[in-house]
């Protein structure tokens, strides 16, 4: 009996098109900074934003005026555009402001991102770090063994002989 001799089989060439290459997005996550890139914290911040203008708008219903008998008010929401209006005259009237809305929530989520942005840069600082925290990641490495152990220096005596 022979044997058979099996020659290798040549494997084809596979030129992978997207190897090693990043797309867009992976290339601009890089460029920007930790600090720079919006959290959770950002939808939370928004949401406490809007709920405080609701809050004011609250606090600044005419209830004396409706009191007194005045039918002739409207309640305004937003700041600083109105994106909801009630009035109590024409209720048949619609009360949402689209331009109002769509300015206002634009502006409540910049002031969202710029204070998270600010939470995150207060957080990361290393001046406000205690030393312990600051020992755990050091800027630079220092070569804290300067003396010879005893076996070094026993050593270094039978080599040097």
């Amino acid at each position: 009996m022979e044997r058979e001799v099996v020659k290798p089989v040549a494997l084809p060439e596979i030129k992978y098109r997207y190897a090693g290459k990043e797309s867009f997005l992976q290339t601009l996550s890089k460029a920007i900074p930790k600090e720079l890139k919006p959290t959770k914290k950002t939808g939370y911040i928004f949401g406490v934003i809007f709920l405080l203008i609701v809050v004011i708008a609250l606090l600044r219903f005419p209830l004396g005026e409706m009191m007194q008998g005045n039918v002739n008010i409207s309640i305004e929401v937003g700041i600083p555009m109105t994106f909801l209006e009630f009035n109590l005259m024409n209720p048949s009237e619609p009360p949402a402001k689209i331009l109002g809305l769509v300015v206002d929530l634009l502006l409540y989520l910049f002031i969202a991102y710029a204070i998270d942005v600010i939470i995150n840069l207060v957080m990361n600082n290393r001046l406000l770090e205690s030393v312990e925290e600051r020992k755990k990641r050091p800027k630079i490495f220092k070569n804290k063994r300067q003396s010879k152990t005893i076996a070094e220096k026993i050593t270094d005596k039978v080599v040097g002989q």
